[in-house]
């Protein structure tokens, strides 16, 4: 389901698309001949310019998963696959936004890149080998004669052409399945695994593409592949857990105001928060997207924010940018690496309004303004490199409100 042999950013939105197209009754695309569908580069590159730099962090980020998986490392692997889901939800979040005035070519234009994705994989045809179709019958006409069911000889080979997919409801439907992904991401669920030693996992860093079914199908329990024994996604397994699980897993607690059934915050087991993803160009653009939104903060609504820094520069500062007539507070630690990590907080080319040496009631009770501390609404979150010991990283959590 990919463009090429390679894997592609968006495998997931390749699921994604391939069950929202089937969503809306249309058609498979037709297979190019071998050798000739375009990169994942050349299709990128027919999208509006504005729009480009997010699906190539969103590729970056892919190749950083495919190097996750391949140094068979969990807590790697878990971190890259988390980068490049929050990489796809910024691209499809971008998109979405473009959408509302882009003309009619622009949006045509968009709905072929994303289904373009879901073309040949480098093996055997998406229709499956030579014998019997799969189940629900081939993507093409009829064999001659009709198959029970069928409409009378002369009459079309099969249901009339569906209208093209509305590319609002495909981004909005995939965006859906990548918020259900992180969130399982984030509780600690490991994505499948697979293919020889050295390789990528089949079917890519999001798992093996479905089988037995037609083209674009969704796996086994919907896009997002089997669900965990016992019941949906999201379920505990069988005979329930035995005791509470972790409190959001590797990524740390589910932001405020989570769905029903979240795990309770808390951290894993041991006590200590979970580790950043390691810092890139892909999980900053990711964190310029809320993580959450209609998240309650002092009887207000507000969107849940990460800032991520690291060691190593220019990731040792992040901005934190508040427009007009909004304000940040509900400051936490959301994941922090397991080495002494010194940080803090600062009106942008000032004065610090939070030194982590201050503690944590201080960092919880923390509240920013557009017009003060700061009278540009300009704060920067800073690496204390000096004090803190090599390999440091911490991502910070907060909620942006209306004042």
């Amino acid at each position: 389901m990919r463009c090429t042999p390679r894997s592609f950013t968006f495998v997931l939105a390749v699921l994604l698309c391939g069950f929202a197209i089937q969503a809306v009754a249309q058609p498979p695309p037709p297979v190019p001949p071998p050798g000739t569908h375009a990169s994942p580069e050349d299709m990128i590159a027919k999208l509006p310019a504005v729009l480009q730099p997010a699906y190539k962090a969103g590729l970056d980020a892919e190749k950083a998963a495919e190097a996750a998986h391949t140094s068979g490392d969990p807590q790697a692997i878990m971190a890259a696959e988390l980068a490049m889901a929050q990489a796809i939800k910024n691209a499809l979040v971008q998109t979405k936004g473009y959408l509302a005035g882009a003309t009619q070519a622009e949006k045509d234009t968009i709905a072929e890149v994303l289904m373009s994705f879901d073309g040949p994989k480098g093996g055997p045809p998406p229709s499956g080998p030579p014998g019997p179709p799969p189940a629900g019958g081939p993507p093409g006409p009829p064999p001659p004669g009709g198959t029970p069911g069928a409409p009378p000889a002369g009459g079309p080979p099969g249901p009339p052409p569906a209208a093209a997919p509305d590319v609002a409801q495909l981004v909005d439907m995939m965006l859906k399945e990548v918020e259900q992904h992180i969130k399982h991401l984030e509780m600690g669920h490991m994505p499948p695994a697979g293919g020889p030693p050295g390789a990528p996992p089949a079917g890519g860093p999001m798992g093996p593409p479905p089988a037995g079914g037609p083209p674009g199908a969704p796996p086994a329990g919907g896009p997002m592949g089997p669900p965990p024994a016992g019941g949906p996604p999201g379920a505990p397994p069988a005979g329930g857990p035995p005791g509470p699980p972790p409190a959001g897993g590797p990524m740390g607690p589910p932001p405020a105001g989570g769905p029903p059934g979240a795990p309770p915050a808390g951290g894993p087991p041991g006590g200590h928060p979970p580790v950043p993803p390691p810092c890139s160009e892909a999980l900053r653009t990711s964190e310029l997207s809320p993580q959450a939104t209609n998240v309650p903060f002092d009887g207000k609504q507000g969107n849940l924010i990460f800032r991520t820094v690291c060691d190593n520069s220019p990731y040792d500062t992040n901005a934190i940018v508040l427009p007009t007539g909004r304000a940040a507070g509900g400051f936490d630690v959301e994941a922090i690496a397991s080495v002494k990590v010194v940080f803090g907080i600062r009106v942008e080319g000032g004065a610090d309004v939070y030194h982590s040496s201050a503690g944590p009631t201080a960092f919880h009770s923390l509240l920013i303004g557009d017009t003060s501390p700061s009278a540009t609404g300009k704060y920067q979150i800073y690496l204390d490199k000096g004090k803190s010991d090599p390999g440091a990283s911490v991502t910070i959590r907060f909620i942006d409100v209306p004042k």
